[in-house]
């Protein structure tokens, strides 16, 4: 597993500016560990300290370090070189691959030699020998943080891909983003207004699709009619494409919006 870190790690790019701000990690040794319920309490230590350290036992990173076995114990100002390593290691490194606890002291386990298991995890620090971090680790809690990070990164992925789409007049269209716990996917919605040849004659666009993929789920075009009301002039065009794979038509902006419930709440 250590040499599978270390084949990322020299992948990274090498910062001169950022290597001469090194700050060492920790060695430290397992030394105990117990689980109630969702929590993991692991404890570690080195000849000067001992760190009690929680994770949720249904969350990636939270591992059992191996007995005998070194690790380095980073926290958020940590950053060093593994042994023939380019890139550095730091906190955010071993985040980017487990998970990120919003609430509390984020801390770091990276085995510093070959061990069987994971070789990194993540946890939350007992700062104050009470355990009162333990309360942040119950399941719904985390899952409530889990949601909260796949939105805010569904919506910053909706934004990079509205940016990259081409509109008649960009400054008539917007978009909103869903993550859907559900199914798994980032959707963004886009609607444009388009006025080509003067106030009477109007298109109103509307598309639904996965912020990553690029694939469609759902689309509505409605023309206004210089005569017609708004409400008797039906859609040009108007399908979502539902969960089971089946398209479905619509008669209206209406039932448009209500197709793609499924997908956008």
């Amino acid at each position: 597993m250590k040499n599978v870190l270390l084949g990322i790690l020299l992948l990274l790019p090498a910062g001169p500016a950022i290597a001469q701000n090194i700050v060492p990690p920790e060695v430290v040794r397992f030394e105990n560990v117990r689980i109630e319920d969702d929590v993991k309490t692991v404890t570690v230590g080195s000849a000067n300290r001992h760190y009690s350290l929680y994770c949720n036992t249904k969350t990636d990173g939270c591992i059992t370090p191996e007995a005998n076995k070194n690790y380095f114990l980073l926290n958020k100002d940590t950053q060093f070189k593994m042994p023939g390593a380019k890139g550095l290691m730091t906190l955010s490194f071993v985040q980017d691959f487990t998970v990120k606890y919003n609430k509390g002291e984020n801390i770091g386990l990276v085995a510093a030699e070959d061990v069987i298991g994971p070789s990194l995890g993540i946890f939350l620090l007992d700062t104050t020998g009470g355990g009162y971090e333990q309360d942040m680790l119950s399941t719904s809690s985390v899952a409530q943080q889990a949601s909260l990070d796949l939105q805010e990164k569904c919506a910053k992925q909706a934004q990079a891909a509205f940016d990259k789409m081409s509109f008649q007049d960009r400054t008539l269209a917007s978009f909103t983003s869903h993550y859907n716990i559900k199914i798994k996917r980032c959707f963004i919605e886009t609607e444009q207004n388009w006025v080509p040849g003067g106030a009477d004659r109007w298109w109103n666009y509307k598309f639904v699709t996965d912020a990553y993929e690029g694939k469609d789920f759902g689309s509505y075009a409605w023309l206004s009619d210089k005569v017609k009301k708004y409400w008797e002039v039906p859609p040009v065009a108007c399908k979502v494409t539902l969960p089971s794979g089946d398209d479905k038509s619509c008669k209206s902006s209406e039932e448009f919006d209500y197709l793609i419930k499924v997908y956008m709440n």
